[in-house]
């Protein structure tokens, strides 16, 4: 089962003994570890599981019970034969368009006015660029150095030359790296690793990531070759990976990056890596936040699940059905979006209640506290917030604990919301659907969440 952290495998699950050629590497090590530490024991030419167990996803949870390489977020199935994909609303159907037919247009009118303006570079160029990546830290290249040399290959930022200046300040008729996604800002640490200017000497980080401490030379070299090693898998793991991969290949993707190149695969600079060898397989938004934004811009609800990976799926197929060359619909899509700008979560549940019917009917998102009445008045100062503060402590006078909190929601709802913004209707995790904030706050006494906002639902 899902839980934050994993997938959880119950005690008295049963897993299979044998294992298959093709994974018995990998799997039958997780099996021997599993058996000497006491989590599995051998019952009946399978293994039974004595103790609940914690995996660190549900792919890696589906091969070891299986005995073979596994998509989890297909394999698992409820009583009913719902995939864990379905339950947890990660697949899409694939027959039906992505996009909605306004969004469509908004897209492929942007990308025909850039391309007028000559905003795009040139197909031999991008090749070009990619190729030069490729010929100077391919997965055969970093295969065949090892040692000080491929430390200094892979992470002295005062070498020209190394893969992490090229992935983060080369800018130059031969390279221009801010064309492929930018992992600019923050500290030398976000590698994990750096050479001190000022002393020559290696750092990563402390028992506090965030704080450098001095590491040996062999300590370096180590790191790198484990990065090195995980970079390696993970174009391995897209090399597999379909061009016409589905949301459930993604999501796998995803498990199998975390389990196997954890160290590369969730920095963006391991996303940066992989997206230039892959440049049609993933997007060069190397940040989480980004993808969600494009993605819910489009209108689109996010896929289930944490990570840099499991979106690029959704503007893979985007890209496919405006019909717009992959690199050029992610710059399209900066165009269109612009900077990183708000969009908001809203609950739709009090206690075992649901509102989200209410929400749809009435084209709105709401919140609850109906005994304070209208605030139409809120504005978002220091004088506002304490005026609201004392008429919360009056209506609910036995929740003090909660009025600060409330109190800073209902001046969110009120004061900066903004026309245009989007919503995310929820329930705990679950998405319900996606809206554009289309007036001001209206107050509406005949509902339990009176305190209310008109909404577009373009998802749901």
């Amino acid at each position: 089962m899902p839980v934050e952290g994993g997938f959880l495998v119950k005690a008295g699950s049963m897993a299979r003994r044998e294992i298959v050629a093709s994974a018995r590497s990998r799997i039958t090590a997780v099996h021997q570890r599993l058996i000497s530490e006491g989590v599995v024991k051998e019952n009946e030419g399978q293994l039974r599981f004595e103790q609940d167990y914690l995996f660190n996803s549900p792919s890696g949870a589906a091969g070891v019970v299986l005995g073979r390489s596994a998509n989890g977020w297909i394999e698992w199935k409820r009583s009913d034969g719902v995939t864990l994909s379905q339950a947890k609303r990660v697949s899409r159907d694939q027959r039906t368009p992505l996009l909605d037919e306004d969004t469509h247009q908004q897209i492929l009118a942007k990308y025909q006015e850039l391309l007028k303006e000559g905003a795009f570079a040139s197909r031999l160029r991008l090749e070009s660029q990619y190729q030069l990546f490729r010929d100077r830290f391919g997965p055969a290249i970093l295969a065949g150095v090892d040692g000080e040399a491929l430390l200094t290959l892979m992470h002295d930022h005062s070498s020209h030359d190394s893969l992490v200046y090229w992935l983060e300040f080369k800018n130059d008729e031969e390279f221009e790296t801010r064309e492929f996604g930018s992992i600019a800002g923050g500290s030398a640490l976000k590698f994990r690793i750096f050479r001190r200017k000022e002393t020559g000497t290696w750092q990563s980080g402390g028992v506090k990531a965030n704080q450098p401490m001095d590491i040996s030379l062999d300590q370096a070299i180590e790191i790198a070759r484990s990065h090195r090693d995980q970079l390696l898998k993970g174009c391995q793991l897209l090399d597999e990976l379909s061009t016409d991969a589905s949301d459930e290949d993604y999501a796998q993707l995803q498990d199998q990056m975390d389990e196997l190149a954890p160290d590369v695969s969730r920095l963006a600079w391991g996303h940066k890596y992989f997206s230039l060898m892959y440049p049609n397989k993933l997007d060069d938004f190397h940040s989480p936040d980004w993808q969600r934004f494009h993605l819910l811009k489009m209108m689109q609800l996010p896929p289930e699940g944490a990570g840099r990976y499991i979106c690029a799926g959704r503007f893979v197929a985007a890209s496919k059905e405006v019909g717009i060359p992959f690199f050029d619909f992610t710059a399209t899509l900066n165009a269109i979006h612009g900077a990183l700008h708000r969009y908001w979560r809203i609950g739709t549940t009090v206690g075992n209640v649901s509102y989200w019917q209410m929400m749809q009917e009435r084209s709105c998102v709401g919140v609850g506290w109906k005994k304070i009445g209208d605030i139409s008045w809120v504005e978002g100062n220091q004088e506002s917030r304490k005026k609201l503060h004392k008429i919360l402590e009056v209506a609910y006078p036995n929740e003090p604990a909660a009025i600060g909190r409330v109190r800073s929601q209902l001046t969110q709802f009120v004061a900066y919301i903004s026309e245009g913004d989007i919503v995310v209707a929820a329930d705990g995790m679950a998405i319900l659907g996606v809206g554009k904030v289309i007036g001001s706050y209206e107050y509406h006494s005949d509902f339990e969440f009176p305190h209310q906002r008109r909404v577009e639902w373009l998802r749901d």
